[in-house]
């Protein structure tokens, strides 16, 4: 089977219950800025991946597969994958 060139975005966050000291930084600055009603704020990251694959799901395992062992630190990170 021929690959395609998929292009995903991959979420990682901190799961619920761990610690976010910069979450909490950019939510006292956003207070100190007068912005009003702000609730919580939750600090992440994303990584927009271009790759070669020979399915969506073959491109979806892969993707998981870096996630597990470099992108997130799944003992405190959760990810979310989509591709397109």
């Amino acid at each position: 089977m021929a690959e395609k060139t998929f292009k995903a975005r991959v979420t990682v966050r901190l799961k619920n219950g761990v610690l976010d000291p910069q979450g909490k930084a950019i939510e006292g600055a956003l207070d100190s800025l007068g912005f009003d009603g702000i609730e919580s704020v939750r600090q992440g990251k994303v990584f927009d991946v271009e790759m070669q694959a020979t399915s969506k799901a073959a491109a979806e395992t892969t993707l998981a597969d870096m996630c597990e062992k470099l992108l997130a630190n799944t003992v405190i990170e959760d990810y979310s994958i989509m591709v397109g």
